[in-house]
């Protein structure tokens, strides 16, 4: 298991001095030179255009991977993906019974788990085998740290199971394969 310590947090009101020293003390930690190795770490990606919410959240999970922010990384990756399936399904025409249905009919789609809306999403050839498979290795790594149930390595229960620093940069890759597996 993870070993947990204590940890003093601060959140500074808005009328609190900005150069209070728990604030330096946060900001002084962020050094250039880390910010640019951990880019190093990250695939490119070519320019895309999408429509939906999945380009902020895909921009705000690669400001919090640079800044160091690992479990917001991985969270970020995953719901970044999930909701590039919620757009996809938005967006597309799908016929029923002969008919295209509508955007509320649609809505059904959002309360299904999302697992089962990766293999239907697949299954009627709106996500590629590959799309699919990332999408799904994302929620699980987000699952393993969300819900204590969850472990990577069964055979020892006590062994750390998760690992922030690399799993943000598996999440932030899986994500760019995510986004270049359209293409293919």
């Amino acid at each position: 298991m993870e070993e947990s310590k204590p940890v003093s947090y601060y959140i500074p009101n808005p009328d609190d001095d900005p150069t209070n020293e728990r604030i330096t003390r946060i900001t002084n930690k962020i050094k250039i030179e880390d910010l640019i190795e951990r880019s190093k770490r990250i695939k490119g990606c070519k320019v895309f255009q999408l429509e939906g919410r999945f380009v902020n959240l895909f921009n705000e999970a690669y400001q919090a991977y640079i800044l160091g922010m690992d479990y917001t990384t991985v969270s970020l990756c995953a719901l970044a993906s999930e909701r590039l399936c919620y757009d996809l399904i938005e967006s597309s025409k799908i016929t029923f019974d002969g008919r295209i249905i509508s955007n509320i009919e649609k809505e059904s789609f959002y309360r299904i788990p999302f697992s089962e809306l990766v293999f239907f999403s697949k299954s009627i050839g709106l996500l590629p085998d590959k799309v699919a498979g990332k999408m799904m290795k994302l929620n699980n790594m987000r699952n393993v740290y969300i819900h204590p149930s969850f472990k990577r390595d069964r055979s020892d229960p006590e062994k750390l199971q998760i690992k922030p620093e690399s799993d943000s940069v598996t999440a932030l890759n899986n994500l760019i394969d995510i986004i270049s597996g359209f293409g293919k």
